[in-house]
């Protein structure tokens, strides 16, 4: 029985080590001339290229390796709409009706953004502000989907094999503007932003280790008509 309670504590190491693999966080912030902006009344937000760039932003932290530190990345699909801001106590917030797309680019290319790129889809969740800050999808809810990456990068590919993931923006303005105020008037409003994206493990990968423990422990009580386990029997 200890050679058994020894098999049902390996398969529980192991199944640990399946739901780990392939997480991976990357923090990014702006390169020079990049902002969040909001465009007033419209009701939309987009992120501006850098200055004289295709891009927009860069990995500053995160990954398992430095490979992946200083790769340039971006946003597309933008300006972004959001509708009705609802308002809860200082805060107020506002769904995201339009998707957008994410790139990063590996670095492996001859010059600037010519390598391989990750790319997924975006939906963006949530829009909110309070005081004198806000954020996109502040509740780092899934949204991001269909990760793709042929490249080599470890940290890419560890984010491309989750499938799925989430991305965070955060911004804070000079003064104190609601989310109401960044809607109203002609705008626009800019401000620096930093960022997070995080692969989230498939679900699969976890149901299927725990279906196989579940299994096993079913063996283990059919093997032992008591339905007892006794450690060292």
């Amino acid at each position: 029985m200890k050679r058994t309670l020894l098999r049902i504590l390996y398969l529980g190491a192991t199944l640990s080590a399946v739901v780990t693999q392939g997480s991976v966080t990357l923090n990014f912030g702006p390169d020079i001339g990049s902002t969040i902006q909001f465009n007033g009344s419209v009701n939309t937000f987009q992120i501006n290229n850098a200055t004289s760039a295709s891009w927009q932003w860069w990995i500053t932290s995160g990954g398992s390796s430095a490979n992946v530190l200083g790769d340039y990345g971006w946003f597309s699909g933008g300006p972004w709409h959001y509708g009705t801001i609802h308002t809860s106590g200082d805060v107020q917030y506002a769904d995201i009706t339009s998707p957008g797309t994410l790139t990063i680019d590996d670095g492996t290319g001859l010059g600037p953004v010519t390598g391989t790129h990750l790319t997924g889809n975006i939906n963006w969740g949530r829009v909110s502000t309070t005081s004198n800050q806000g954020g996109v999808n502040a509740a780092t809810i899934l949204n991001i989907s269909g990760l793709n990456y042929t490249g080599s990068d470890p940290d890419l590919l560890a984010l491309a094999s989750s499938l799925n993931g989430s991305v965070t923006l955060s911004f804070i303005f000079n003064g104190s503007m609601t989310l109401s105020q960044l809607s109203s008037g002609s705008g626009p409003y800019n401000m620096g932003y930093s960022g997070t994206i995080t692969a989230v493990p498939e679900a699969s990968t976890l149901v299927a280790g725990a279906g196989g423990l579940g299994l096993a422990l079913l063996i283990i009580g059919r093997a032992r008509p008591s339905g007892v386990v006794r450690i060292g029997k």
